[in-house]
């Protein structure tokens, strides 16, 4: 998930405020840490990428997966009927750009993007809404450790790994002021 948020991190942790009464070294030093550990995240990240990819090609983790979208996807519509209309019609958007894609149709590409950009802000909201909700966010957890332990069946070196992003993605949270 950090992956695909990379540049937003960047920006945000350049951004990131000197701790109050702390010296400008102070506040470097912190700055270049959490540098430094967002580098390691990514790392980590790419190594276990394939361990990953082989494990959500598991049955079960599939069909976990699966239910936690529609669980998602249901609380959306719940949270505002609206959200059924917009998550179908970036459906058929997504559809619509691989056939004018295909085809070299730019302008219709550009003009999906333009609608597709104006859908994105109300789908992200609805969904980040959805994700918040302490029944979501119990069935993802447990997604999460499922998938990981599928991880450490099929490749045991992961454990540590996993463990180490566990700990790195906690200090960079807190270093931005995260305390969860």
């Amino acid at each position: 998930m950090l992956r695909h948020h990379r540049p937003a991190l960047w920006i945000l942790l350049a951004a990131l405020p000197a701790p109050v009464g702390a010296s400008a070294q102070e506040a470097e030093q912190s700055q270049e840490d959490v540098q430094q550990w967002v580098r390691e995240i990514q790392q980590l990240q790419s190594e276990l990428e394939p361990v990953q990819q082989e494990a959500l090609q598991d049955s079960a983790i599939q069909q976990h997966q699966e239910e936690i979208g529609g669980l998602v996807r249901d609380a959306m519509i719940a949270l505002d009927s609206t959200n059924a209309l917009r998550l179908e019609r970036m459906g058929q958007i997504i559809e619509e750009a691989q056939v004018a894609q295909s085809t070299g149709d730019t302008a219709k590409i550009d003009a999906l993007t333009s609608e597709a950009e104006t859908l994105q802000p109300h789908i992200e909201a609805a969904q980040a809404e959805a994700l918040a909700q302490p029944e979501i966010e119990t069935r993802i957890e447990q997604f999460r450790q499922d998938l990981h332990a599928k991880m450490i069946d099929i490749d045991p070196e992961a454990k540590p790994r996993l463990d180490r992003l566990a700990e790195l993605s906690r200090r960079v949270q807190r270093a931005m002021g995260d305390n969860s």
